[in-house]
């Protein structure tokens, strides 16, 4: 996808990006994986300790509302950012549970051009 020049430019940048960052994968089920700069975790707060104690390191956990919650349940998460696309997909996976909702406050919103909305949550201290 990322080579090929039909595939639309931010596809193919995001797709570059996605090649050249460090990855670190939670599985219980994975010993190798084909992505380069890749390292496989058994669990979520292995690799959350792992990464932090790497200086200058920041963890971005991309599309999964699993691995998300695993982090929220653990206490592992100190900001998160949510892009809500208008595009009616069905059902899914909750985010968040019914009780965190005074554990976040909402830092800012954006507006982005092709009409999602970016919004930017802290944990309350």
């Amino acid at each position: 996808m990322t080579r090929d020049p039909t595939t639309d430019s931010r596809t193919r940048a995001l797709g570059e990006w996605l090649d050249k960052v460090d990855k670190a994968v939670v599985s219980t089920t994975l010993t190798e994986t084909p992505w380069s700069n890749s390292r496989i975790f058994n669990d979520a707060r292995t690799a959350v300790n792992t990464l932090r104690a790497e200086e200058g390191t920041n963890v971005l956990v991309m599309n999964s509302a699993t691995l998300i919650q695993s982090l929220l349940h653990e206490d592992l998460v100190d900001d998160l950012r949510l892009a809500v696309v208008p595009v009616m997909l069905g059902g899914g996976l909750r985010l968040l549970p019914d009780d965190a909702a005074g554990a976040w406050g909402l830092a800012s919103t954006t507006i982005l051009p092709h009409g999602a909305v970016s919004l930017h949550y802290r944990r309350e201290q």
